[in-house]
């Protein structure tokens, strides 16, 4: 491991290796080395205890997890010393103190990818780092096996590079024993395959390199059922043809885009799809056929149907793991079990996707925009709910060409491009012949059922006299996977026997379900009112009561609201009613089955306590909400935030049976849940807050009437909505005026002097707003608010006035901990100062603000931190300094990409003026052209940023092209769809040309955003 420099050097390309100041360090086997990778794994960010043992352990964590890991992290800090660190956050590596084999590894192959006379030598000497499989002595578990799979394709993709590299180097001859051997091991790496053609050709065996594309061919259509990709479909064709491109060129299966391929990406997005807790037993016919049909061109939108627990959301996890690599961008997994309204599915998906919106812009538009240039698979998982938002899903299908839906749904969409697949139960033994115990293991359904049993109790064992009773059992539950289970979990109480007697006598005392239902969906609510029958008294209300949480609830939350002890949750857990899942790093989480939910929210129905019962569900997400809130704007912001998003669908779900039950604690709710809409932007909170005003009436609480008018007029100028938004905010300035809260009062006089300058440009009353603002924030004693207040009036002040108010505001800031606020505070008087001419100070604030501390914050917010680059363009710009300028401008476009930023407009607007300062002239045009239709200028201090710009550097291109020839250009600008505009002004920004005489035939609508400063 030829690495130099610092004490700690570790090797994970190969088996784990440590090296201390030059000697090799032995690492104990088993869960030490475990650990130890996960911790490199990590690369830096802080592992809890819970994640530790989670990773660990999984679901067969000892009773004395704590104990026994806190031992293991004692003996790997025998060998480590002060390297492993612990932190508020958990536990981690000091990245500065240890040189890891992988880093040398990527930063030898990214510089043979920019140096092409170098890059045989930098790949050989990257691989000559591998050692062997990576992490191939370390348990594959979790975070371990996921770094193992992402490092094997590092591995995987410079060992293709290196091919590339020797064939552009003639030595063809030279690799064909090697890639026959990469081939073999690698049977459905396509790049090899054509790696291996492209050699035979050019070593003279054109036979021989179409005999490899037969086999692959053969190999791929029999094994998964698919056609060799396009790439390799057309060497076979230039092979075919003697092409004489393929005497100086490399192939490869994958397209290589900005350092990474087509597999490195869909790896990365693989991570956003749920695991399987356990193996999946009779789908591989299923599998596929669903795979194959996927894979299809004229296929993008397939539904699997069937009844409740068929098995739809499996088969479709498993379908979604197997076709992810296929997609450039992989698949993103979309649970919509605790939506509770159809309007709500497109913020759903678009909180899924980590899209914020912009000013005035729909979650559908979101949602659309985000997607429509990636090749992903959408999975939309229990959709039957909310099957009046299906015109989303064909709205997704008409806009976004290389989108592929997966949905699982008891009933079809009923869209014309849909393929349905229904999902069959699980085969049955055969009821005509005598069964063996090779029969019943090898049947899916006998096969799952015993699977479960085992999972259950490890002592389980089959004996030939049991195989009657299992058979029994399996076609009594007709192969329902969920039905199985649950039978499953009675074993260890009840005799294989007894367990057949029962489900032939209970199920048909329960009688039949609807008449209008399938015939299996029947089975399958008896199959749960049978176990639920099965529970004590005190059980089934525990498990009937759960219902009330939407998205499942902490240990903690469900002991306060439905008043039983641990031991009842774990209960229901061992007897499968009730399911742990682990958190967004907030511990593990209590859910139920949507089947089984929706069985339990008829009990809970019919008990005479569900008021009460919601009552506090929806007072405890009230109290949880206050406190989460109190803690934005201070250093504990983030994990306020994580907080809110983990519970986001509880508390929807409060705020829903307020609305109908107890308007006035709806209102408080949502007035306390609009600053946590500001942060994560929803174009729906402008809806529950109309909603909730309307509901409670004017006898409501004053002070919560004036929250929801507050939080109402941010919402509306957020969508550049400024006149309605000032008439909110002067509503609800009267009512905290009534009670006399000076911080409510500071926040709306804030609110009013913003929008007020966004619409007017009056500075003036701006100031009056602000200084009024100001001297009640001081009187309320809130810092938050007076730092707020202050930034106000900073952004509006007198010149000579500005700065020591910019101190004070970041004084406070800095004592909170508000990063983002302070960011703010520096992006909105920088762009005060640009207008007012001081490039220089500003230059200087945006590059504060960009420099802070991103993480624990909310500054990697993509809204702000657009505005900060977007700004810093404008600034270098003006102080003449155009390539950084242009530099500053693609930064900000790639964030409004990544997630949202809405400083797009004034991007193409900054871009447009570089091009006329090159001397691109239709290029400026264009740009023009695409910033108006973005909406630049949406305010008056934007106005005068366009007309300097217009003046210094636009008029010159104006003049060069003249008035027709500017107009047609702009007009082209102005056709160009919002990802048109994008793909144009990011493509001439990073290699300075654009396709200037692109014009779209039939120009589509696009949403008009704003910059929002």
């Amino acid at each position: 491991m030829p690495m130099t420099g610092r004490a700690f050097r570790f090797g994970v390309l190969g088996p784990l290796v440590l090296e201390r100041d030059g000697f090799p360090v032995t690492i104990p086997r088993g869960r030490q080395r475990a650990l130890l990778a996960m911790l490199l794994a990590a690369a830096g960010t802080p592992l809890s205890r819970d994640r530790l043992i989670d990773d660990l352990w999984g679901d067969r964590a000892p009773a004395n997890a704590v104990t026994t890991l806190h031992v293991h992290l004692s003996k790997l800090r025998l060998l480590l010393g002060d390297l492993l660190v612990l932190e508020s956050g958990g536990y981690t590596l000091a990245s500065a103190a240890y040189e890891l084999d992988v880093w040398r590894f990527s930063a030898l192959v990214e510089q043979a990818r920019t140096d092409p006379e170098q890059a045989r030598a930098l790949l050989s000497e990257a691989l000559g780092l591998v050692r062997g499989e990576p992490l191939c002595d370390v348990p594959a578990e979790g975070s371990v096996e996921r770094w193992r799979q992402a490092l094997t394709e590092k591995w995987l993709e410079a060992v293709a590079l290196r091919v590339d590299a020797d064939l552009a180097a003639g030595a063809s001859r030279e690799l064909i024993a090697e890639l026959e051997q990469l081939c073999g091991e690698h049977p459905y790496e396509e790049r090899f395959w054509g790696q291996l053609m492209l050699a035979l050709y050019r070593a003279g065996r054109q036979a021989d390199a179409l005999e490899a594309y037969r086999r692959i061919r053969t190999q791929l259509a029999e094994e998964l059922g698919l056609d060799p990709g396009p790439a390799l479909q057309s060497l076979h064709q230039q092979i075919l043809e003697h092409a004489p491109s393929l005497d100086g060129r490399s192939v490869g299966g994958d397209r290589v885009v900005g350092g990474s391929t087509r597999s490195d990406r869909a790896a990365l997005h693989l991570l956003r799809l749920p695991s399987l807790a356990s193996a999946t037993i009779g789908r591989e016919d299923a599998l596929e056929d669903l795979v194959g049909l996927l894979g299809r061109q004229d296929v993008r939108i397939v539904t699997l149907t069937g009844p409740g627990g068929v098995g739809k959301t499996r088969l479709a996890l498993l379908a979604a793991h197997t076709a992810a690599a296929s997609c450039a961008d992989g698949a993103v997994w979309i649970e919509l079990a605790g939506v509770a309204r159809a309007e709500e599915v497109a913020s759903t998906i678009m909180g899924g996707l980590g899209v914020t919106p912009g000013g005035g812009e729909t979650a559908e538009r979101a949602v659309c925009r985000h997607l429509v240039t990636r090749e992903l698979l959408l999975v939309l998982d229990n959709f039957e709910h909310v099957i009046d938002s299906a015109g989303l899903v064909s709205e997704l299908h008409r806009t976004c060409p290389q989108l592929n839906v997966l949905v699982t749904s008891r009933q079809p969409l009923d869209l014309s491009a849909e393929h349905c697949y229904a999902v069959a139960p699980l085969e049955l033994p055969d009821r005509d012949r005598v069964l063996t115990v090779e029969d019943v293991e090898r049947t899916p359904s006998t096969a799952m059922f015993l699977a479960a049993a085992r999972r259950r109790n490890h002592h389980f064992a089959l004996a030939p006299a049991d195989v009657p009773a299992i058979a029994r059992i399996c076609t009594r539950l007709e192969g329902l996977p969920l039905a199985l289970e649950l039978a499953a979990a009675r074993t260890g109480t009840l005799g294989l026997g007894q367990l057949a007697a029962d489900l032939d006598t209970q199920l048909d005392g329960l009688g039949p379900g609807p008449r209008d239902a399938p015939a299996r969906h029947r089975t399958l609510e008896a199959t749960i009112e049978w176990s639920f029958v099965l529970l004590s008294p005190d059980l089934q209300t525990v498990f009937a009561r759960f219902a009330v949480f939407a998205g499942g609830a902490t240990l903690d939350a469900a002991q306060t609201i439905i008043g039983a002890s641990s031991d009842a949750f774990g209960a229901l857990v061992t007897k499968n009613m009730i399911a742990t899942r682990s958190g967004a790093g907030r511990g593990k989480r209590l859910v139920m089955l949507e089947t089984l939910r929706q069985y339990a929210g008829r009990k809970l129905d019919r008990d005479p306590n569900e008021p009460e019962l919601r009552r506090r569900h929806l007072e405890h997400y009230l109290t949880m909400a206050e406190a989460a809130v109190a803690q934005l704007a201070t250093r504990d912001e983030r994990g306020a935030l994580e907080a809110l998003d983990s519970e986001l669908e509880n508390l929807h779900a409060a705020r829903e049976w307020a609305l109908q039950h107890d308007p006035n604690l709806c209102l408080r709710i949502t007035g306390h849940l609009g600053a946590y809409w500001g942060l994560r932007r929803n174009p729906a909170a402008l809806d529950w807050c109309d909603a909730a005003l309307r509901a409670a009436g004017d006898g409501a609480p004053v002070l919560d009437r004036a929250r929801v008018e507050y939080h109402r007029a941010r919402q509306l100028a957020f969508g550049n909505q400024y006149d309605a938004s000032i008439a909110a905010a002067s509503r609800a300035l009267a009512l905290y005026t009534q009670t006399d809260d000076h911080a409510g009062i500071a926040r709306a006089l804030c609110s009013l002097a913003l929008d007020t300058g966004m619409l007017t440009g009056d500075l003036e009353q701006e100031r009056r707003y602000a200084k009024s603002a100001v001297r009640h924030a001081r009187a309320s004693g809130d810092d938050i608010v007076l730092a707020k207040a202050l930034s106000e009036l900073a952004g509006c002040a007198e010149p000579d006035e500005r700065g020591p108010l910019v101190e004070q505001a970041a004084g406070i800031f800095k004592r909170l901990g508000d990063d983002s606020g302070l960011a703010r505070l520096y992006n909105n008087c920088a762009y005060i100062a640009l207008t007012e001419g001081r490039v220089q100070e500003a230059r200087e604030l945006l590059e504060n603000g960009l420099n802070l501390p991103r993480s624990g914050t909310t500054l990697h917010l993509p809204a702000l931190l657009s505005n900060l680059l977007s700004n810093l363009g404008l600034a270098r710009l003006l102080a003449g300094d155009p390539h950084a300028a242009r530099h500053a401008f693609a930064q900000a476009l790639e964030v409004t990409l990544t997630g949202y930023g809405d400083a797009h407009g004034e991007s193409f607007a900054g871009l447009a003026a570089i091009a006329a300062i090159d001397g691109e002239d239709q290029v400026a045009a264009c740009l023009h052209g695409a910033s108006r239709t973005a909406g630049y200028p949406p305010s008056e201090s934007d106005r005068s940023i366009d007309q300097r710009l217009t003046s210094d550097y636009l008029t010159a291109a104006q003049d060069r092209l003249g008035p027709a020839g500017w107009q047609r250009a702009e007009a082209t600008g102005m056709t160009w769809t919002e990802v048109e505009a994008f793909e144009h002004a990011m493509t001439w920004a990073s290699e300075g040309t654009v396709a200037k005489t692109d014009v779209v035939a039939e120009p589509r609508p696009v949403s008009r955003t704003g910059t929002g400063h």
